[in-house]
């Protein structure tokens, strides 16, 4: 995808304006105040939602704006290859997972007209829509790969040796098998599922010649080394500053390519970096290893018809009809038409838990409030394809809802919503938490707060997290309480008012699944999320269906059966 005009000024700008490092860890910064709120884009676009509506007599009115709404969202990007779930789902019913052997005998919804029809696997979705795979031109031998981005880069006939770096490595192990990878960072070495799925094709011999994920620069040393191994194609991966300039110029010297594949931010990118990647591979089974772009092939017809069973079973939920299959590369809004339910089920996703974070909450006459920790979810969907995943399992993870951003925003979750007190945060601001939103952003929807009917449940990245919040102030059940003829849900202070919290009922914690990575992020496996949403939340689907399905990508692709007590290890996030 390409950026807009205006994106890297917006980038940068934002860069300019990030917290820097303060000398006193315990310096207070005061980054919301309720009673005088911050009305920025994301806030708009949350206040002016459709379902975003508050019955509560303690709560501030809302009053709903649509055609502002309508008018900007339908200027939206259009959708690549692959972005309908539905498309060529009778072809595929051979790669459903054994205990769903009839299921996608149902009907399947016609193709929403606003999205590309699905191609030839090797398509490539971009203008023309022409093949991705071609000889190079001039008869000078080789072929030419059309890459994410509309580049033309021409690569040798026979790609064998490859290296990689981050999710690029796992795609190449995946896709290629045995001896294609002669390079990798450490984040794949130090990937367990990773190594002990692929222990079999030596992925503990791979040296690891970039450390993290490869997002910056090798040594010279190890560079020489990546030199000395001499492979075709180095894969890289978008935002990642993996090689100098004066390391590239010594890669076009000695003939080796390098291709960049999209991050896996959205379910397009990851479905263009898998095209990419067994394009560039081709059949690797003269070399004992897999067939490329047939391996890639089937786990389109895989994806595609694991979405499309959901689709049979549930119906897909997204705020104000925004389409959350959408990445950070893009500044405009993407929407969805004809294929959304007019209601579904809500959640929140807590990624981590801040301990440095004070907070207060106040009245000009006395703390009601006062002491650490907090959670804190992720602004937007701009990151990874979960909340698009979410949305297919008919489940709207409230923070998704802020408007698609071009960095990377934190936000610190206070469940209440009280106008008559002030609610106050401060810490240290080093880590990226620059912005609080209160408790009618967050933890309601639709007139409803997390512990109703229709928001059953948080989403936790780790188990570690829920023993925090069960034990906050902030995220207790109160009740239902009246005082001088007003009810709400809350506790009274010491003046008898009301502090009015979201918190409605007694709510569940689920646990995200964490598989080769949490699926939070983007991997080849995290489409399950929506199996495992829609199980979680409507019992579409069962336990036992989820744990097949999952088995089926492991034993399908990365060549390796799950034991029961891996997959159960896997499906409670541990």
């Amino acid at each position: 995808m390409k950026a807009g005009k205006h994106y890297w000024v917006s980038g940068l700008l934002a860069l300019l304006l990030l917290p820097g490092c303060r000398n006193s860890p315990t310096l207070m910064q005061p980054v919301y105040n309720q009673t005088a709120p911050e009305i920025t884009q994301e806030d708009r676009m949350l206040d002016n939602q459709q379902d975003h509506e508050e019955e509560d007599d303690q709560l501030s009115s809302k009053k709903e704006t649509e055609e502002a709404d309508t008018t900007r969202d339908q200027e939206a990007s259009n959708p690549q290859a692959g972005d309908n779930p539905q498309a060529g789902a009778e072809d595929r019913r051979e790669q459903l997972p054994p205990d769903q052997s009839g299921s996608s005998a149902q009907s399947v919804p016609s193709q929403d007209p606003n999205m590309a029809p699905e191609g030839d696997p090797e398509v490539i979705a971009g203008e023309g829509g022409g093949t991705s795979v071609k000889a190079a031109p001039d008869g000078t031998g080789g072929r030419q790969i059309v890459t994410a981005y509309g580049a033309e880069v021409t690569i040798p006939e026979a790609v064998n040796h490859v290296s990689a770096t981050g999710d690029a490595a796992l795609l190449v192990q995946m896709l290629g098998g045995a001896q294609c990878l002669t390079a990798v960072s450490q984040d794949f070495q130090s990937n367990d599922r990773i190594q002990t799925a692929f222990a079999q094709e030596g992925a503990a011999t791979i040296p690891a010649l970039w450390s993290g994920a490869g997002n910056s620069p090798m040594d010279e040393a190890s560079f020489q080394q990546l030199l000395a191994l001499a492979p075709e194609v180095c894969f890289t991966v978008s935002g990642q500053n993996s090689f100098t300039d004066t390391q590239l110029a010594a890669l076009e010297e000695a003939g080796i390519v390098r291709i960049t594949l999209p991050s896996m931010a959205s379910d397009d990118s990851l479905l263009e970096a898998v095209r990419i990647v067994g394009e560039v591979l081709a059949d690797q089974s003269g070399n004992g290893g897999q067939n490329a772009n047939e391996v890639a092939a089937r786990y389109l017809q895989w994806h595609d018809q694991v979405l499309a069973d959901v689709s049979s079973r549930v119906q897909r939920f997204t705020a104000n009809q925004v389409d959350y299959n959408n990445d950070g590369t893009s500044n405009q809004i993407k929407t969805v038409s004809g294929e959304t339910a007019a209601s579904g089920m809500y959640t929140l996703y807590i990624e981590s838990w801040d301990e440095t974070a004070q907070y207060q909450l106040y009245t000009e006459r006395s703390v009601e409030m006062s002491t650490s920790g907090m959670a804190v979810t992720r602004k937007g969907y701009t990151e990874s394809p979960m909340d698009y995943y979410l949305s297919m399992g008919g489940v709207d993870d409230r923070a998704a809802s802020g408007a698609a951003g071009s960095y990377t925003v934190r936000w610190y979750v206070n469940p209440f919503s009280s106008v008559l007190h002030n609610f106050s945060i401060s810490g240290t601001d080093g880590i990226g938490y620059d912005k609080q939103v209160n408790g009618t952003r967050l933890t309601a929807a639709g007139g409803s707060g997390l512990g109703d009917a229709n928001y059953p449940a948080l989403i936790l990245s780790s188990a570690s997290l829920e023993p925090k919040i069960r034990a906050s102030a902030l995220w207790q059940n109160y009740g239902y309480i009246t005082n001088n003829n007003k009810g709400g849900y809350g506790f009274l202070d010491v003046n008898n008012n009301i502090v009015t919290s979201t918190i409605h009922g007694d709510y569940d914690c689920y646990i995200l699944p964490t598989g080769i990575k949490c699926w939070s992020e983007g991997s080849p496996e995290s489409v399950l999320t929506s199996v495992w949403a829609a199980e979680k939340f409507y019992g579409a689907f069962t336990e036992a269906e989820l744990t097949a399905y999952l088995k089926q990508f492991y034993s399908e692709f990365m060549r390796y059966d799950l034991s029961d007590s891996e997959a159960a290890a896997i499906l409670a996030g541990q």
